[in-house]
This record gives C-alpha cells, structure tokens and sequence, in this order.
C-alpha cells in the first residue's frame, strides 16, 4: 500500500521490519514467492509491527479512541473468520481505556514475529475485553469467552469450556485479571464466592479487606542478596530473579503479597488502588475512617482506607475530578509521582532527567521522575528509556520500594 511505502523510507522502520520477516518465515515455515498475496500481506504487516517496535514520534499509530490507524496493513479483519469474533470484540465491547491498555502494551512490547504480534493481540482482546468492558456487568464475557475466540488465541481452558453454567465463573473474573496467566488459571479454577484476590500487593479488587498475617521480621536490610523466606517460596520468584530479594524483603514485612500462596506474578501490573495499600504499609502511613470522595471508590471496599489515607496527605489525586482511577494499573510516572509526593519534596533540587524520551514524561511528573532518578530510586532501562508511560510491573514496584525503604534514614 502506499501506506507501507511511505513507512520504509525510515531506515530504522525498513531494517526491523526486514528482521521480523526473516525471524517469521524460516525453513520450517516458509512464504512462497509465488503467491504474492501472502508476500505483499506479510510486508505490510512486518512494516507496521516495527514502528510500534520503534515507535517513532513522528507516526500515529492508534486514533483518539485507541483504534488502530493502520488496521488494513495489519489485515485485523482477517481474524474475525469462522465464528471468531476478536476484532469485533476489539471493536465494540472494549472502553476507550481498554483500547488505550492494548496500545501501552503493544508499543512497549519488542515483538520478534507476525505470529507473536498476532497472538500477543488475541490475547490481549480478551484479558482486556473482560477487564475494561464499555460497559459494567458480566453477559459481555458470554460473548468474548467462546470456544472459537478462545481456539483463536491458542488459550487452553478444557475445564471452562466443559461447564453447562459458566455464569458463576463470569462473575468471578469480571474486571479481576491482570495478565492472560491469570486469565488461564480463573478460567481453570472451580468458581467460587468472595475475593480469591490478593488484596494488596496486586491479584484481586473485590471483597473485604483481609489484614496481613503478622510475623516476624527479617533480618536482612535491602540490597542484601542472603534473605531466607519465612514463608513458602513463590513458584515464578527464583534466586536468580532479578527482584528475588526485594520481593521476599517486602513479603516478610507483608508489605506486598502474592497473588496467591505460590504465585507473585512478577511481570503483572500494578492497579492505582494496589499501589496506594503498598505505599501506606512501606511508609507506614495511618489509615483513617475519613473518605476519598471520588464516585468510582467503594468506601466499603478493602482499598478505601487506603485511597483515603494518600488522598489526603496530598499523594494522589484522581485521574479526573470524580473519579480516583479504580482498576486501572498505575504507570511508571503516576507511581514515581506518589512517591515523590509522600517524601519531603521541598528538600531535594533534581532536576536533570536525561533519559531518551524524556519528551514523554508528563510535565506534572517531571520533578518526580528527576527527583527519584537523582536519588537512585528509579534508573530506567538498559538501552536509556524510562518508559514514564509504561505500567509498572509487580516486581519493578518491589525493587522501587526496596530502594526507597533503603535511603528512607539518610533522607530524614
């Protein structure tokens, strides 16, 4: 398409865009020359997966409302064939924020192959169609959750897919799920009531407020590699983990938990509601029975107090005037931001970022993101990006925590 031609005259965009062809047709799987159809398709959609993997300023890539801008390069009408229904899920059932969610996660995602954009987006259509529905309430995940959506996205879910009622475990799972591990594991689970959630550190949302376990607190401070667990190691936490230690320093002082007994789920979001419950307990901050007056918070819900406690003390404010932000997983900005706010601001003169896409930080955030970076907080990624839009995954909050619980003395 002319679309694609005007793509490729960026060096950066052709030469990735000619890596992923290569990494997605090699000799077990190859593209024949001799239908042209497949090579043009191919190109096009090679072409498009390396801008999101470039991601260029200069390139719009999703429209207002989060749709894709080059829907036809990528051929996404193709996937709604033989009763599959994603795109038009993508579509219609999906909020603005949920198409807003697919956009954050393809544009940060480095994607090899046109299988992995494609399987990467199926997914996704479904964990993000239940989690941000345009509409609240459960008979939307009829639709979404059919045996030919999920036979498209390759997810295994024989015991769901056996139940004559599978209305207890739509409710179960509307708007709960973080990740599509997640998402595999509910649909597998025998639905059950109350919040099977963890209601701080990052599984559940529902349901009561249940007070951490007490124990005995660790020996080890933060930064030290010895920490030996009190309690059953995390299934997807080993040793050689980068956040290994903080992760467990934090458990220990039941800080953070998993998402269940063995499960932390290191690469999972963060919600704005989880992330307020964290900062309270690592800052010890006192919960009160004051109210956030936000119309999205539930003061009888177990994140309440929290939301109320930083609300107050100035942390955070609301994503909009009414509405705190319930649900939706905070980003790497919003969560430097609250830090910043919690410490003693007016101490500290950071004002150099120097990141690669300093651009992109809001300017709301730019003190913070400085501030944290001078006091080696946050130090961003290898290759010099921040990433300030970005979620915050579950064991980059850990390692942030950790580094702020281990300066906490010095900056009193």
């Amino acid at each position: 398409s002319d679309e694609t031609k005007a793509i490729l005259t960026e060096s950066a965009v052709k030469s990735e865009a000619a890596k992923i062809l290569a990494d997605s047709f090699d000799n077990e799987n190859k593209l024949s020359t001799s239908d042209m159809n497949a090579v043009k398709s191919a190109i096009e959609k090679a072409t498009v997966i390396a801008l999101y993997n470039e991601n260029p300023a200069s390139v719009t890539l999703f429209d207002a409302d989060g749709k894709f801008a080059y829907a036809d390069e990528l051929h996404l009408a193709e996937i709604d064939t033989a009763g599959v229904t994603l795109y038009d899920v993508f579509n219609t059932t999906l909020s603005a924020e949920g198409r807003n969610a697919i956009q954050t996660l393809l544009k940060s995602t480095q994607i090899t192959t046109i299988n992995g954009f494609e399987k990467t987006l199926k997914e996704n259509i479904v964990l993000y169609g239940i989690k941000y529905p345009d509409e609240i309430g459960v008979s939307y995940l009829e639709d979404i959750l059919t045996t030919k959506n999920l036979a498209a996205t390759g997810i295994d879910a024989p015991k769901y897919l056996a139940r004559a009622d599978k209305g207890a475990t739509h409710q179960a799972i509307a708007r709960e799920l973080y990740t599509v591990e997640e998402l595999i594991a509910a649909l597998e689970k025998e639905p059950t009531t109350g919040n099977g959630g963890d209601s701080g550190g990052g599984g559940g949302g529902g349901g009561a407020y249940t007070a951490p376990i007490e124990s005995a607190p660790a020996e080890n401070e933060p930064g030290e590699t010895n920490v030996q667990p009190a309690y059953p190691k995390f299934a997807d936490v080993k040793e050689e983990h980068w956040a290994y230690t903080d992760i467990y320093y934090l458990r220990e002082r039941n800080i953070i938990n998993g998402i269940d007994e063995n499960t932390f789920n290191p690469n999972g979001n963060i919600t704005r509601e989880q992330f307020a419950k964290i900062l309270c307990a690592a800052l010890n901050i006192e919960t009160t029975s004051a109210n956030a007056d936000f119309t999205d918070v539930d003061n009888n819900a177990w994140y309440a107090p929290f939301i109320a406690a930083v609300y107050n003390k100035g942390i955070v404010n609301g994503v909009d005037e009414k509405n705190f932000g319930v649900g939706a997983n905070i980003t790497r900005q919003d969560l430097c931001t609250m830090i910043y706010r919690a410490l003693d601001s007016e101490k500290y003169s950071y004002t150099a970022l120097g990141f690669t896409d300093d651009a992109n930080i809001s300017e709301y955030a730019r003190d913070a993101v400085a501030t944290l970076k001078g006091l080696e907080i946050v130090n961003g990624y290898n290759d010099g990006s921040f990433n300030p839009q970005g979620l915050c995954t579950r064991a980059e909050a850990a390692k942030i925590i950790c580094k702020l619980l281990a300066i906490t003395e010095v900056l009193k």
